[in-house]
């Protein structure tokens, strides 16, 4: 025959209670942990995302560009370009107030113009980017 003890059932009780406590607990833990987990992975995959998209767009920026305004698009290119001293004598005529640094970009198609940045004009100083773009038939 069995003899049980009210301080053994009391003590049984305490350690289930316990048990039951401590699981509960990491089961709380875990799943806070997993919605921590959800929210920063879709945050973090949302910039993810953007700065694919926004480098897909950068690395097609010449088509979107030619799509955009077709008036910039050479139907017919004929004969040899100019020099590049010329194309730049000819494009600070046609803006004789801004001085400094121009950069060139040549085209990467012979149906494609070229264009003459001018980083920061007077006109846009205050604004973040702003360039100005001169698009020329070389």
């Amino acid at each position: 025959m069995r003899v049980c003890s009210s301080t053994s059932k009391a003590s049984s009780a305490i350690i289930n209670n316990a048990l039951t406590t401590l699981l509960m607990n990491r089961l709380l833990q875990r799943a806070t942990w997993l919605k921590v987990h959800l929210y920063l992975a879709l945050i973090i995959g949302f910039f993810f995302a953007l700065m694919g998209l926004t480098g897909s767009v950068s690395v097609y920026r010449e088509a979107i560009d030619e799509f955009l305004n077709p008036q910039l698009v050479i139907e017919n290119p004929q004969g040899q370009r100019q020099s590049l001293d010329k194309i730049m004598v000819a494009v600070q005529a046609a803006h004789p107030d801004l001085t400094g640094a121009w950069t060139l970009e040549m085209p990467r198609t012979p149906h494609s113009m070229m264009t003459a940045w001018y980083d920061k004009p007077s006109k846009t100083f205050f604004e973040l980017y702003a360039p100005l773009m001169v698009s020329v038939n070389p």
